[in-house]
């Protein structure tokens, strides 16, 4: 289920952040840095929802679309922005998978966080306003993101993260009892 939604909203941010020769107004502004992250975060559910339900009908793939979460997807990210898994996940990687997060993917992961922060204080704080650098700064950083996943979305470690985005909870629980 490719909807697309993911390159319309860097494709708005783009437009938005553009706006009166690159110093937007407030609002176009603070939309801009909100669809800069809505991209990136409708990109990796649109990668999610592809890699475990592809085959699956439409209203599935739209039910499970509506199933992820901003902070699970932040604590997902947190996992992978480190160098190395944490070996409660290795159990998760075939045999012969390194822990190392590959760079990309890592870079994707504080991409999702940096811009969820940014995406905060765009849509949430009245005071200060965001500067002009910081709506660049973030179109720029989506932008970055995408070509990176396109990089890095069919390795192995992508697609745990994928699984994870979703499944985290699950996943920690069968850690969980697999330590025990």
């Amino acid at each position: 289920m490719a909807t697309g939604l993911s390159d319309d909203f860097l494709q708005h941010a783009r437009m938005l952040s553009e706006l009166n020769e690159g110093k937007p107004c407030r609002a176009d502004g603070r939309r801009a840095v909100s669809a800069a992250y809505y991209s990136l975060f409708h990109l990796l559910i649109e990668s999610s929802v592809e890699h475990l339900a592809k085959n699956w009908c439409e209203p599935i793939q739209i039910g499970i679309h509506r199933a992820y979460g901003h902070k699970d997807m932040k604590t997902v990210c947190e996992i992978f922005k480190l160098q190395t898994l944490s070996q409660k996940y290795r159990f998760l990687l075939a045999d012969g998978i390194s822990t190392t997060v590959p760079d990309a993917l890592k870079k994707v992961a504080c991409a999702f966080i940096d811009l969820q922060d940014l995406r905060h204080a765009a849509d949430y704080q009245i005071s200060p306003d965001i500067a002009a650098e910081d709506i660049c700064r973030g179109v720029l950083r989506a932008s970055e993101a995408f070509e990176q996943w396109k990089s890095v979305s069919t390795t192995e470690h992508a697609k745990l993260l994928l699984t994870m985005l979703l499944l985290k909870d699950k996943i920690e629980l069968i850690s969980k009892n697999q330590s025990t």
